[in-house]
């Protein structure tokens, strides 16, 4: 199984974005948070999607803010080809300690790899699983390649991690 844990903030939209978006008219919610998705960021998760076959998980601060099924909503409008599968837990722990409540809950005795698009760096201990984007620019094409190499592949043995993810057995 790959699983693509993904940030919204930084990643499907960027400072650049808010600059040069176009006026949309909010018409609910749901337009509201659809015009802070940027379509091409969107185009690129489904790059990674169709390539990789991963199911998306939410691990944005979105998902404390907003229902998920109206964030998959929204990102839907802006294009997203398959719905997030779920949402990480707010724990009061930096985003790598959600990620791994997450991996223990939903996979626990499957094997996996994963790959985090995020544009902040508290992903610890998954750092060699990290695609950090820069948040001024959101998602980029290489952003795209190093994720789907990640999620196809495993990280790389030249990075040594504390200990690789890659594809792993969860305890029981």
């Amino acid at each position: 199984m790959r699983v693509l844990f993904l940030d919204i903030d930084g990643v499907l939209n960027s400072t650049k974005w808010y600059d040069e978006r176009p006026d949309e008219p909010h018409l609910g919610r749901l337009s509201e948070l659809a015009t802070m998705i940027d379509p091409d960021g969107v185009a690129r998760i489904n790059r990674i999607v169709e390539q990789t076959g991963c199911l998306l998980v939410l691990s944005s601060s979105w998902r404390c803010m907003e229902p998920l099924a109206l964030i998959n909503r929204a990102l839907k409008h802006r294009g997203l080809s398959v719905p997030l599968i779920g949402a990480t837990p707010s724990i009061g722990n930096p985003r790598g300690g959600e990620i791994a409540a997450w991996l223990n809950a939903a996979l626990r005795g499957a094997e996996w790899t994963m790959a985090i698009l995020d544009d902040d760096a508290d992903m610890e201990p998954w750092m060699s699983c990290l695609v950090q984007t820069d948040g001024k620019v959101g998602i980029q094409d290489d952003d795209v390649d190093l994720a789907i190499y990640l999620l196809m592949q495993g990280p790389s043995p030249m990075w040594k991690p504390a200990w690789s993810p890659g594809i792993r057995r969860l305890e029981r």
